[in-house]
């Protein structure tokens, strides 16, 4: 999939293990209307450090992967980016 918008925010990279670390990132899609929305999306692993050149106010277009997953009966989203685009 993917969106495009303006980069609102770029979250420090947090380490699960010794095998898996993420970083979140923030993408204002529609930031020239009234009724923006604030979207979280997240790099993994290597890509991690794709976000430390990236300034919020940027405009961006991200592709990712939609992930979902049950965790003591609930359920979660995670939108996985695997390609991060300046415009």
């Amino acid at each position: 999939m993917e969106l495009a918008g303006q980069l609102k925010e770029v979250f420090d990279t947090y380490v699960v293990s010794e095998k898996f670390k993420k970083r979140e990132f923030v993408v204002t899609t529609g930031y020239d209307t009234q009724y923006p929305q604030d979207i979280i999306l997240q790099v993994v692993n290597e890509r991690c450090d794709s976000l430390d050149n990236l300034i919020p106010g940027m405009k961006v277009t991200v592709q990712f992967n939609i992930r979902g997953r049950k965790h003591t009966d609930r359920y979660f989203n995670t939108l996985e980016v695997w390609r991060i685009e300046l415009k």
